[in-house]
C-alpha cells in the first residue's frame, strides 16, 4: 500500500526567508531550507533516507517534488495516472462535490507551488485527467471577478459627492485586475487560469510580509530604500463607480 509523502511547496509566507527588493520592479523570494524535507538530491544521504522511508506512488512523488523532466519521462512511455488524486484545493474553485476531482487532482498543485510552468506544460501535453472544464473555468473567473470588485471597494474611499479616491495599492488587486477585470467573461484556457491562481497565491503570501510586522524579512539592495506598489492599471473615479454599480445594481 502506498503512503503519500508531502513536501511543502506552496506559497506559505512562513517559508519565506526573505523578500529581496532590488530596484523598482525586481523582487526575489528566498525560501528557507527545511532540514526535515531536504531537496531531491540522490547524492545526499539525508535526502535518500527521507525520500525512501515510505512507499510512495511514483507519479505523485515526482509531482509532489516538482520534477517535470521525470514526469515527462514517465508519461512518454505511455504511463497515465488513473485517479491522479494528490491535490489540496485550488484558488477560485468552489468546494462542491462536482469539483472534487479537480480539487484533489495534480492540477490543484500547480495553483500554489513555485516554478509551476514546466510541470503545467507536461500536464497539458499529455492531457492528464481531471483538468478544469469550460464550466469550471467560467465559475472560477466569476470568483476572480467578485474578488476584483471587492478589492477595488476596499482600496478606495468615497466622499459625499460620490467621488472615489485611492487609499492604498496592493499586490493581489493588481493580479485580479490583470486577469479578471471584465464582467461576464471567462478564463480563456487552463494555462491562463493556473497562471492567475498561482500569481494570486504568491501575491497574497508576499503581502503577508510586506504589510505586517515581519518587515525584518524584507531586504533592500542597490540603494533601494522602499517598495512602492504601482497599480496594474489606473482607474478614474467614474470607471470605479461603473464597475461597482454594474456589479451591485
Amino acid at each position: 500500500m502506498y503512503r503519500r509523502i508531502f513536501i511543502q511547496t506552496d506559497y506559505d509566507s512562513s517559508r519565506f526567508e526573505s523578500i529581496i527588493i532590488n530596484g523598482e520592479n525586481n523582487i526575489t523570494i528566498r525560501y528557507k531550507y527545511d532540514q526535515g524535507r531536504p531537496e531531491t538530491d540522490l547524492n545526499d544521504p539525508q535526502c535518500v533516507e527521507s525520500s525512501t522511508r515510505y512507499k510512495s506512488d511514483p507519479f505523485f512523488y515526482v509531482v509532489n517534488r516538482n520534477l517535470p523532466q521525470m514526469a515527462e519521462l514517465m508519461l512518454s512511455t505511455g504511463y497515465k495516472p488513473k485517479k491522479f488524486e494528490m491535490g489540496i484545493g485550488l484558488e477560485g474553485i468552489k468546494e462542491e462535490e462536482k469539483n472534487r476531482p479537480l480539487e484533489q487532482s495534480g492540477w490543484a498543485y500547480l495553483g500554489n507551488y513555485e516554478n509551476y510552468e514546466p510541470m503545467l506544460d507536461v500536464f497539458i501535453k499529455y492531457d492528464l485527467p481531471n483538468a478544469p472544464t469550460k464550466e469550471q473555468l467560467k465559475e472560477a473567473y466569476e470568483v476572480c471577478y467578485d474578488k476584483y470588485v471587492l478589492s477595488i471597494i476596499l482600496a478606495h474611499s468615497i466622499d459625499k459627492n460620490g467621488t472615489y479616491s485611492l487609499k492604498y495599492e496592493n499586490l493581489t488587486k493588481n493580479v485580479l485586475q490583470k486577469y479578471c477585470s471584465e464582467q461576464n467573461s471567462t478564463f480563456s484556457d487552463v494555462r491562463t487560469f493556473i497562471a492567475w491562481a498561482n500569481e494570486y497565491e504568491k501575491a497574497d503570501a508576499m503581502q503577508d510580509i510586506l504589510f505586517s510586522d515581519k518587515k525584518d524579512k524584507v531586504v533592500f539592495e542597490n540603494n533601494t530604500t522602499e517598495y512602492i506598489i504601482k497599480p496594474y492599471k489606473k482607474l478614474t473615479s467614474d470607471e470605479i463607480k461603473n464597475i461597482v454599480e454594474s456589479k451591485y445594481r
